[in-house]
């Protein structure tokens, strides 16, 4: 686990307040103790890190991506410390998991109105009133349902209509210069949808 953690990067920690979410970076490893440095205002940390409460912390790899839970056993300043957790997801990048999406998407080009079908790490697809070029990148605003704002560029892959779309079309496409944070953020977004669905139909 210990080699796992330092094979990665560009940290995203979420507490129970998904609000106060931050980039972090790991400040050290000794013994069972994680430490990670939050970029993230010293009230909010002192507020929504608190001693015994369960975080859950993402990050990039080579291969894809690392998930794991950890239990906070001290925050002091921007620091915040956790158990090493022994157990860990690897996503890898051909798994990233695909989701319907009900978010809103913006397209930075006059008269293109659209609506979201589903999201991935890798990509998007929405329905859009005018038919995209394919290959050619668009400057694109993701807007997440936890207030997360993600401003990239999407290339279309794919286009085509249905008599379901009335007219407009369906835009297959892929995401281009994703920050690292901000494929984390959708990764973290997916898996949160997942596990609401999960626990819906095991309810």
């Amino acid at each position: 686990m210990e080699e796992l953690i330092k094979s990665a990067k560009d940290f995203r920690i979420i507490p129970n307040v998904i609000e106060c979410s931050a980039i972090c970076t790991v400040s050290g490893i000794k013994g069972e103790k994680l430490s990670l440095e939050l970029d993230l205002d010293e009230g909010k940390i002192k507020d929504n890190y608190i001693n015994g409460e369960t975080v859950e912390v993402f990050g990039s790899t080579e291969e894809g991506l690392i998930y794991f839970k950890g239990k906070i056993i001290g925050a002091k300043g921007n620091t915040v410390e956790l158990a090493i957790p022994t157990d860990f997801t690897k996503v890898q990048r051909r798994e990233y998991s695909r989701i319907e999406f009900d978010g809103e998407v913006e397209i930075k080009e006059d008269g293109i109105k659209t609506r979201p079908v589903d999201i991935s790490a890798g990509g998007i697809k929405f329905i859009s009133t005018e038919n995209l070029i394919i290959g050619k990148s668009y400057n694109t605003t993701i807007k997440l349902k936890n207030n997360l704002d993600i401003n990239c560029e999407t290339v279309p892959i794919r286009t085509y209509q249905t008599e379901a779309t009335r007219g407009n079309f369906i835009i297959c496409s892929k995401f281009k210069n994703l920050k690292s944070i901000d494929r984390v953020a959708i990764v973290q977004y997916t898996f949160k949808q997942l596990m609401e669905l999960e626990n819906k139909l095991n309810g």
